[in-house]
Formats: structure tokens, sequence, C-alpha cells
């Protein structure tokens, strides 16, 4: 076979050099494999050619694996269009896809199905289970063993395993053995083996055929087989055919039965609608029969052959048509029609008969009415056919449709039906009135664009107009008895006309809207109102309509109030009548200040200037007159709001006149007829910094001691900043020197007034001062330079301070001064603080050493300095002295209980209850008044506007008290004891005036 399939593909190969398409490619039917396959049965699958050219060549495959020489699967080619594949004694192993492969020398071709082993209960199962007790052929697993009783060992089942055994020599021959299983096998299948042919005499089995069927796809000419197989039963076997319950002989280039042991094969050759019909397969031996059938279908239309009614028929008369089949596949359904519209016969004028391959129509007495196109048309599974003849009688005009009265709607088609029949065709005229008398008519005739007269006689009148309103006249002649006319009238009615009376309207945000529509036609309308394709609900809190009439008709009115930007869009007015509608549309457009500009920027900015871009707003209704630039100083104090009119081309501007080294904030509207826009989203930028513009103000210059000046001063108007000041340089010289100045650098802080102390001076010298600020810029313009000297002494040392006594409520402190070169001591200043950082100062002369401090606190601490003055001012303070007064500090929060009147008797309850009280009761009254004053003006049917002035008051200012320039400051201040110590006096008589007009620090 190998040696033939490599010829093959060399003829093949020379074929398509030759003459390459002249060869038609295999095609094969799909192959059947039973599904109720039983082990130890049979299985057959038939394989057939439906078309391609021969000679081909078939082989078979088993899961991609060529059947050449198997002991139980027999091949075998039944002729030169069909192969058999049979399985002997099916097991389990055979179970898989089986192809069947076709080939010639155009190319291949191949068709699979799947062999699926169902075992039964009891017979089968028993089987595989002696099966593998003898560990031949397959084994089940464990789980699924079957669970056998013995109440099933019946005949049946004892053939079978005597079956199972006496083929135990085939099973060993597949699966390797131990040697003394295998030679106990072999023994007892010769012991088996005439014990089981002794029993199939009086045992036999009948036949069972294996169902088969006719290839679908059969067309007429061609050629088809089927294969009748078995899968069990005894031989001999004898098959025979029927078709339709008839014996079916071999015909000789017609019908062939072939038949191969133990099955059949029936071929039919040039396949017409005569074979179309039921097979059936009948197997016989000696212990029964089995009987299959299949049916075999062509793919073949229906044809018809032409009929046609007798010529010189006569009204009354019996007419009879036959519609039969030249060919076709059955079964086949026959219809009929009249003009197109399926026939139905009544009983009384005739019936229907139809049978497998013909219908007749029969009508039993023939009227003008029946004169027509009568169509027969036979449908099949493949297609359907149809014919058509005319039935004609002579016959007068008569009536297939009376005319009616008709109305038509302005500017439409409308039609006049006519409908005449007869034999000859009758001709049709049609006439319309135009004045009173009878014989007031004119004939209409067709000019194909206004009026038409169809072949069937109907009047087709396009774009109907007024003057179209009148009577018309059809009538129809044939010459054939007497013609017939009848008279109809014509009505025409005027749909209603939309006009809109602006196509275009806008309103301002926050308006009422007007939109109107005319509309003319015939009344009552009814009107209503859709924006945007959705219809309007009425009535509602912002939409209000009405009609009223006008010289053209009515006009329709829809209002929306308070209108925004969510209410521009298309408005329609719908109209309706009786006799159509009409509509038309309205665009509002709402006219609202414009959106803000887009995409503000600061793009450059300098010291004194800004430039600034902008983008125009996207959506705009109305256009833009102008641009407003707002911009303003950002600081502490509201800057003052400047605004700057741009073009509504301009995209950018120059903000001009700036601060240097301050913040501003810029936001950009735009305006139009309906007014501003919201403006954009601020913008922040800061312009570059210059030099400061004044030096700082309120300059002081005041002499501390011998070597050092006190140098205060004010910063200059933030105005002339120019930016952030760093700091101040305080520069420095003696008085009358050529030199430059010596500079000290002093870092601004957040204080009213800075202050510095030039140190290391030379006592009792004029020096002259001036200071100036600076920011990043770099320096300020100086100050005025100012002359001091400094002192020729210095003022006193601070005393020593000891605590002489203390007692719960007061504590004794006595001090002495340090040697003073400059001068005597002319007063002291003693300072103490409790916990609270509470102070109290005492002032006593420069002869007083000690003194005691009453009134204070239990077991508190308290903390105690003196300082000294003479004539050159105060000296620092002693070092704080730290004092706990004696006893126990009282706890916070503790009260001693102490029994008092009850609280509502007391003050801080008795006074709130009486205030509130009291503002009830007034305004009660005032409320009573106002009542009555109501219903007097009420009375008097007036109202009354009274007007108040409110009253101002003048407060003349509080006088103010001297600055006594901080705590430390020269100023007059009354002694607080007497000279002669100890405790304070109640005698204030001495006072002391010390250096005023300057501070010591």
């Amino acid at each position: 076979m190998a040696t033939k399939l490599i010829w093959m593909r060399s003829v093949t190969i020379l074929w398509f050099i030759v003459g390459s398409g002249l060869c038609e490619l295999p095609v094969l039917h799909p192959i059947h494999v039973p599904k109720d396959v039983e082990i130890n049965g049979t299985v057959q699958v038939f394989c057939n050619l439906k078309k391609g050219s021969l000679p081909v060549e078939f082989s078979w495959t088993k899961d991609g694996r060529h059947l050449l020489r198997e002991p139980e699967i027999e091949t075998s080619t039944l002729n030169e269009r069909a192969s058999l594949l049979v399985i002997k004694h099916v097991t389990t192993n055979d179970v898989g896809n089986y192809t069947c492969h076709v080939e010639n020398l155009a190319g291949s071709a191949k068709t699979t199905a799947s062999l699926v082993f169902r075992a039964t209960m009891y017979r089968d199962v028993t089987i595989l289970y002696i099966c593998q007790k003898y560990n031949i052929g397959p084994r089940f697993p464990r789980k699924t063993e079957p669970n056998l009783k013995l109440r099933h060992w019946n005949r049946d089942f004892f053939l079978r395993a005597l079956e199972v055994l006496c083929i135990a020599d085939v099973v060993t021959s597949r699966q390797p053995m131990a040697t003394e299983r295998l030679s106990f096998a072999r023994h007892l299948f010769f012991a088996c083996s005439l014990f089981f042919r002794l029993l199939t005499v009086f045992s036999g089995e009948p036949p069972r055929i294996q169902p088969f069927t006719f290839p679908l796809e059969v067309e007429l000419g061609a050629q088809t087989s089927v294969y009748c197989g078995l899968s069990k039963g005894t031989r001999p076997i004898d098959f025979t055919w029927k078709k339709n319950g008839r014996a079916l002989k071999s015909v000789n280039g017609k019908i062939h039965i072939l038949t191969p042991d133990g099955s059949t094969v029936l071929e039919i050759q040039r396949l017409d609608s005569s074979d179309i019909g039921n097979y059936t397969c009948i197997a016989r031996n000696y212990f029964g029969e089995d009987v299959f059938t299949s049916s075999l279908l062509l793919e073949d239309s229906p044809k018809i052959q032409p009929f046609n009614f007798p010529s010189n028929l006569k009204l009354g008369t019996r007419v009879n048509m036959h519609c039969s089949l030249t060919r076709g596949s059955l079964p086949v359904d026959f219809t009929w029609k009249k003009n197109e519209e399926v026939l139905d016969v009544p009983k009384d004028m005739g019936h229907l008969f139809t049978h497998d391959t013909f219908s007749m129509l029969e009508i039993s007495s023939l009227h003008a009415s029946d004169i027509g196109n009568y169509s027969c048309i036979a449908k099949n599974y493949f297609g359907e056919d149809g014919y058509t003849a005319p039935l004609l009688v002579r016959a007068p005009p008569f009536w297939k449709e009376q005319p009616k009265d008709s109305e038509a709607v302005l500017g439409k088609t409308t039609s006049l039906h006519c409908g005449i029949g007869g034999y000859p065709k009758p001709v049709i005229t049609w006439k319309k009135a135009y004045g009173t008398q009878s014989k007031d008519f004119l004939i209409i005739r067709s000019d194909y664009k206004k009026k038409t007269i169809l072949d069937n006689g109907t009047l087709v009148i396009s774009m109907v107009e007024g003057a179209d309103e009148g009577v018309y006249t059809c009538g129809a002649e044939n010459g054939v008895g007497e013609g017939i006319q009848a008279t109809v009238r014509l009505s025409v009615h005027a749909p209603p006309i939309v006009t809109s009376i602006q196509m275009r309207s806008s309103a301002k945000r926050g308006e009422t809207a007007v939109i109107e529509c005319e509309i003319s036609g015939e009344q009552p309308f009814l009107v209503s109102w859709a924006k945007d394709g959705t219809k309007l609900t009425m009535p509602s809190t912002r939409y209000e309509s009405y009609e009223e009439a006008s010289g053209k008709g009515v006009k329709a009115t829809l209002l929306v109030s308070s209108v925004e930007r969510g209410d521009q869009g298309n408005y329609v007015c719908n109209v309706k009548n009786d006799y159509g509608s009409g509509k038309d549309v309205t665009i509002l457009a709402v006219q609202e200040p414009p959106e803000s500009p887009l995409d503000v920027r600061v793009v450059s900015k300098n010291s004194r200037s800004a430039r600034v871009t902008w983008g125009s707003p996207s959506s705009v209704s109305a256009p833009i007159k102008q641009f407003v630039m707002m911009y303003w100083k950002n600081s502490k104090v509201s800057g003052k709001l400047h605004e700057v009119m741009l073009s509504s081309t301009e995209t950018s501007t120059l903000l001009r006149d700036l601060q240097p080294g301050s913040e501003y904030t810029v936001r950009l509207l735009a305006e139009n007829e309906v007014g501003r826009g919201d403006p954009s989203d601020p913008v922040t930028f800061e312009t570059k910094e210059e030099e400061p513009e004044a030096p700082p103000v309120d300059i002081e210059v005041e002499p501390v001691d011998s070597h050092t000046l006190q140098i205060s001063w004010k910063p200059p108007p933030t105005d002339t900043w120019n930016g952030q000041l760093k700091g101040y340089h305080v520069g420095y010289k003696v008085e009358g020197l050529a030199s430059q100045l010596s500079y000290e650098t002093v870092i601004k802080t957040n204080l009213r007034e800075e202050k510095t102390l030039l140190r290391n001076l030379l006592p009792s010298t004029r020096y002259s001062v001036s200071v100036n600020a600076f920011n990043n810029a770099g320096d300020g313009p100086p100050s005025e330079e100012l002359v001091t000297s400094t002192l020729n002494g210095d003022p006193p040392q601070p005393p020593e301070v000891k605590v002489k006594n203390v007692s719960q409520t007061s504590v004794t402190v006595m001090w002495s001064p340090r040697i003073d070169t400059q001068g005597s001591v002319r007063q002291y200043v003693l300072e103490y603080e409790d916990s609270s950082q509470n102070k109290n100062e005492l002032h006593a002369p420069g002869t007083i050493k000690e003194y005691c401090i009453e009134g204070l606190e239990p077991g508190q601490r308290y903390g105690v300095r003196v300082a000294a003055y003479n004539r050159f001012g105060r000296g620092d303070f002693s070092p704080s002295l730290v004092v706990i007064t004696e006893g126990n500090a009282r706890v916070p929060g503790y009260e001693p209980v102490i029994l008092e009147t009850p609280f509502y008797f007391r003050l801080y309850f008795v006074v709130p209850v009486v205030a509130s009280v009291t503002v009830i009761l007034c305004v009660i009254i005032l409320a009573w008044a106002c009542l009555k004053k109501t219903h007097y003006n009420e009375g008097r049917k007036a109202q009354l506007y009274v007007s108040y002035q409110q009253r101002l008051t003048y407060v003349p200012p509080s006088e103010v008290s001297r600055d006594s320039r901080a705590g430390d400051a020269a100023y007059d201040v009354p002694w607080d004891f007497s000279n002669g110590g100890g405790t304070m006096g109640k005698e204030r008589t001495n006072y002391m005036k010390l250096k005023q007009g300057q501070i010591y620090v």
C-alpha cells in the first residue's frame, strides 16, 4: 500500500503540471459510530464518497495511527466509492477516534467519529470482573469494583463468562502474563471452547442492525450509498431491501446491492426524484430478524408545469384548473393566489383539491368578479416555484370598489378610487363639476404633475389646493352591456401652518423671554411647546403659554421667566388640528455677563511695572465690550483699588506706577452690554525691590553714662521701604573730625521703636550720630546728624541688699550703697514681685537704708531688688533676692465653711433676676403699645411714616497723662516714707525732681 501511495503522489504531481484544474477534490459524507456499543460486540463503520474524481484510495487511522494489520480490526473497499471498517469482539482498548481518509489526484479529505464504550450492568460488567480476576484484559480501579450478588448468576451470565474465558487466548496475546498463568489460560481455552461451541448450537443470537442514515446533502444526478451492518447476531444471516414497503432488487446502471460478510450495501446511481422514499434493511437468521428504515431526500426544488384557463369562457359556467409538478422533492405545499392575494374559495362558489404532486382549483359558477390573475405556488424544503395564468371572460363593467366621498388635506396628495372590473378592460373617465347644472362637468386628463389617472382607475391629485374641492364623476365603458358611473365629493381641509415671529430671540439673564408664533389653518388648534426635543409641562413656575386671535389666525405666546443660561436652546411651537400638524422653531439666546477670562498670568515684572496676559472667555452670549483689570497692593491696611479699562481685543497689558518690593493682587473680568461677569481667580505677584526712599524718623540720642550713648528711632514710612527692611546702619563720629562715620548694624525687629547702645565712647565728648535703613536692594538715605555729648560721670552701682527679718505678712530689707566716686546717692527705689509677677515699687530718700514691706501673703515667694539714683541718673538694680514668708500658703480653691444667708438673697442672684423681670415687663408694655398703635393706624386707613434722626452726643476726649517714657525714666515721685526711716509715714510732703527730659537705663 505504501508503494501504491508513492505512485499516486508521483502521478498527482505530474497531473498538476500537465493539466491542473481538471480533477475534482474528493468530499466524504460524515461517518457514524453506534452509541450502544457492547463488550465483545461488533462495530461496523461505513465511509462513503460524496463527490470527487475517480479513482480514489481509502485508508483508516485510529487516534492518528494507521490501521494496517490488526487481528480484530478489518478494513475493506466495497466499491470504488465506499470503504468499510469492522471491529470484531469490541473491548475497552478499542475506544478512540477513527478517521476515514480518501485521496485522489486532486487532493485528499477525511472525516472522524468517536467510539465510546458503555458497559451494561450484570452482563458486561461481570465479564470485566472475570477478566480482572484472572488478570486478563483491562482492570477496574479498586473503588469501582462491581458488587456482584449470587442471585445474578443466571444462564446468560454463565454463557458470557464462558465466552470471555474462551477468548482468553486472544486477550493474553495482547498483554504480557506470567508463564503459569498463560499455560492455565490456554488449557482453560481448550476445555471451554468445545463446551461453548456446543452451547451456541442451542443458544444463538438474533441479528441486531446497526442504525444507519442516508447522507443529507444529496443532489440530483449524483450517486449515493448506504451501509446496513450488524452490531450482533449469529451467522448465517440473510439481508433484503425494501423501498416504501416494496421489495428492491439490483437494476443494471441504477441500483446495486452488495452483500459482504455480515452486512449489505445499497448503492443508487443517477439520483432523480423517483428515488425519494423510505428504504428498509431487513436482517434474518435462524433465531430471529431485525428491521431498520431510513429516508432518502434529494435537494430538488419543485417545478410547475405551465397551465392556462380555457379561452371561450362564459359567465355561469364551471371552470377547472390543474397545477401539477414536473419535478421536485416531496413533500410539497401548494398555495393559490388571485391578484397577488391568497385565494380563499367559499364552499358555495368552488373548492380546492390538493394531492402530493398536483393541486386543482374549481369554480362552480363563473362570475364577473372571478376575472383576474391566478397563481399556483409550490414549495418544499429546497425551494419553491410559481406560475400565473389570467382568467378572462367577456363581462360588462362592474364595481369592484364603489367610489366614496373623500377628504383631502391642503398641500398633501389624495386619491379618489374607482375600482371597476370587466372584460375587455373598461375605459374609465373622470369629470369635475364646475357649475350648478348637471351637465356642467369637465373631463379630467392626466398631466402627470398635478392629476394622474392610474390603470386601475384611481384619480391621484398631488399638492391639493383649495380649487380642487368639489364634485367628481367616475364612469366606465367596455362595449359589453351598459356603462356605469358614480358621483363623489372631495372636501379640502387646511392643516395648521406655523410661522415663528422671530427665528432668533434673545433675553438678558434674569428677565422674561417672550417667544411667539403665528398659526393659520382650520381651528380648533392644540398648541404645545417643546425645548430641545423635550415637551414643556404647563402650567409651570417658570413657563406660561397662552393663545390669542390675530389678523392671520391665532398667535401663540410662551413666556419664560427669570431666564438663565440653561434656558437657551431651540423652542418648538407644535400645533395640531384634525387634519394635520405643523411646527416651527425659535432659537432663544440668553444674554448674560461673560464668563471669567482664562489663564490670567503675570509673565514679567520689574520694580515698578508688571505685564499681565489672559485669554478670552470660552463661551460668550453677547460680544465683549471691554475688559476691566483690577489690582491692589496687599498690606495690613487695605490697599487702594485700581481699575484699568481695556479694549475687547487686548490680551495683555502693562501695569505701571507700582510700589517696589510690594505684593499685589490682580483680577480680570469681562464686560458686555448685559453687565460685568465674574472676575478671574486672583493672581498674586511681588515687584522687585529698590533701596528705601526715606530715612528713619523720630531719632533721639541720649547719654547713658560717660562711655555710652543710647540711640532710638522709628522706621521710615512703610510706603518708602521699597521692600522688606532688613535692618539699620547707625553711623557715628566725634563732632568736628574730618574722618568718616563708623557704622554699627542693627537687625530690624517688629517693635514700633528701635534702640541700640553705642559703647566704649570717650567721656564728656560730643558725637555726631546718623541712621539709615537698608533692604536687599541696598541702603536708603541717612538721617540728619544729631550731636550729643557723653556724660562726665556714671550712675551709682547696685547696692548690697540683705534680709533682716521675715514674718508671715512682712519682710524687712536693709541695703548699703557701694563706694560712689561720682557723687552721693540722692534716692533709692525698692521693687518687690510676688509669684504671680505682680510688681510694686517704693521710693525712698538717699538717707534711708532699710524698709519693712507689710501686707504680704503667708508662705508666698517674693523677689526683692534695690537700685540707687545720683545726679547722673539711676544705676542698675541689685540682683533679685528671693524671700519666702512664714506660714502655710493658702490652698487654691479651698474656702472655709461659713454659714451664710441663702444664695437667692445675695446680690449676685437678686440683681440679675430683678433686671430680667424688668426687661420682660418693658417688652410686654412696648408690644402692647405697638399693637394699639397698629390698630389705631388701620382705623385711620393711613400710614404714618416717622423718621428718626440719630442724635450725635459729643464726648470730650479724656485727658491723657503725661508720658513718663518708661518705668525708670526721670519723673516727679512722692516719697513713700519719711526721712526718719522705718515704715511709710502718713505725711507726704517731700518731693524730689529728677533729671527731666532724659532717659537712663
